[in-house]
């Protein structure tokens, strides 16, 4: 019984407008965070390389 009123319930959201509306623009959202998130983690991978290599280089001169 539950599987017919699951069915018509979502048969009844797919027919919304609204929904499918909401779904771009949620999936819209994770993808630009996704993106948002890749570009900071890529930043923050270069600036470490760059501290280490300037650590070492320093230590080379010092040590």
């Amino acid at each position: 019984m539950w599987l017919i009123v699951a069915k018509k319930e979502i048969k009844e959201t797919f027919r919304s407008k609204i929904f499918i509306f909401l779904s771009f623009i949620v999936w819209g959202l994770l993808l630009f965070a996704t993106i948002g998130g890749y570009k900071t983690y890529s930043n923050i991978s270069i600036q470490q390389k760059e501290a280490l290599k300037m650590f070492r280089d320093e230590l080379a001169q010092n040590g």
